[in-house]
């Protein structure tokens, strides 16, 4: 009766007290049949327990928690299993893409001289560039650019720099040649006085000197370098007296003066006030056509002339000046005459005051002046 109580019991109770019965038979450690009466009693003491049911009951705890642990050990199987065939996976994408690289114009960056090699992104193993990837690349060229924009300009501004210093350098040298270098003069009919009457039209006369070896030759030293070249231009290869002159820039800075004592003393001299009488005309070159100025009040037509012609080699005709008040125009037979008629007549004095004389503009010749008639 007690063992069928005990089973009918043990049927009524629910099953939830037996871990707790099974965590109490561990921290015991005993299957003695006083130590089962003991945790049964503590477990619930209106049921009576048999060995045989504890046995029972412990087995089946057992068996469910081996269950338990070839369910976890399974499960944790499977994960790696299938950790392991993702990575296979990856590693057989990663080698197709090194096999086969993306061609480079798919990358609007790429450079026909890179490869994988030099991509700080290839061992990501991504067939095309990502996000990250493109803008780093982008960030690259768009420095490049600078840099190498950068460079253009600073080389533009040393080549210019360069230039501003060359035409400095060649504007002070052609300031400091201010000395010509005539040659082919007529021997005897060019005193010093001749040559800075001629070229004192195109600017200040500093000194003149004829080579004490070469008589046909000349050093004229004008103020500056811009004063020289304009007689350059205007004077060389000008007839003066019947020969050609050949005018030119010499080597020298300035004419060396010499000793008082010396032989060369006649063929030199320093000029004060040679400059030119209409300095409005120093880029003149001449021409055959003349303008007068500086005349005394009532002079006419006819007492000009008749003091132009002195020479008949040097005959003249003249006219009044169409547009300035007070000066005459003078058109000679050629340029050589027009020169020689200069030379001779410039700060001549006429009614006791000295006549100024300069080329005149072919302009002038060509819309005032009459034309010469050949005689019959």
């Amino acid at each position: 009766m007690m063992a069928a109580k005990g089973v009918m019991a043990y049927d009524a109770t629910p099953p939830s007290s037996f871990q707790d019965l099974f965590d109490s038979s561990l921290n015991i450690g005993s299957n003695t049949h006083s130590n089962t009466q003991i945790v049964m009693q503590q477990a619930s003491p209106s049921v009576h327990f048999t060995p045989a049911m504890w046995q029972a009951q412990l087995h089946s705890l057992m068996v469910m928690q081996s269950n338990q642990q070839m369910l976890a050990t399974q499960m944790q199987q499977g994960q790696q299993m299938q950790q392991g065939q993702q990575m296979q996976q990856g590693q057989q994408m990663h080698q197709q893409r090194h096999n086969n690289p993306p061609a480079a114009n798919n990358n609007p960056f790429a450079h026909p001289a890179n490869n994988n090699n030099n991509n700080p992104f290839a061992h990501l193993g991504s067939s095309q560039p990502s996000a990250t990837a493109t803008a780093h690349q982008a960030i690259l060229h768009l420095q490049q650019q600078q840099q190498l924009q950068a460079q253009h300009q600073h080389q533009h501004q040393h080549q210019h720099q360069q230039q501003c210093v060359f035409v400095q350098h060649q504007q002070q040298q052609q300031l400091d040649r201010r000395v010509l270098l005539i040659s082919n003069l007529a021997i005897g009919r060019t005193p010093l006085d001749v040559l800075a009457t001629l070229f004192a039209n195109f600017g200040q006369v500093e000194i003149v000197k004829i080579l004490f070896n070469k008589p046909d030759t000349a050093l004229i030293q004008m103020a500056d370098g811009t004063q020289a070249a304009s007689a350059l231009r205007c004077m060389n290869h000008q007839i003066l007296f019947g020969k050609p002159m050949s005018v030119s820039l010499s080597r020298y800075s300035h004419v060396k003066m010499p000793a008082s004592n010396t032989a060369q003393r006649p063929y030199v001299r320093r000029f004060f006030n040679k400059c030119p009488v209409n300095p409005g005309t120093t880029n003149q070159e001449p021409t055959d056509v003349l303008e007068i100025g500086n005349l005394a009040p009532g002079v006419t037509l006819a007492e000009v002339q008749q003091f132009l012609s002195g020479d008949p080699r040097t005959s003249c005709t003249v006219f009044m000046h169409p547009t300035k008040t007070g000066m005459m125009v003078a058109q000679t037979k050629s340029i050589q005459l027009s020169i020689q008629t200069l030379i001779q007549n410039q700060q001549r004095p006429l009614q006791q005051r000295p006549i100024h004389i300069n080329f005149g503009p072919r302009s002038l010749k060509r819309k005032f002046l009459p034309k010469r008639t050949s005689p019959s």
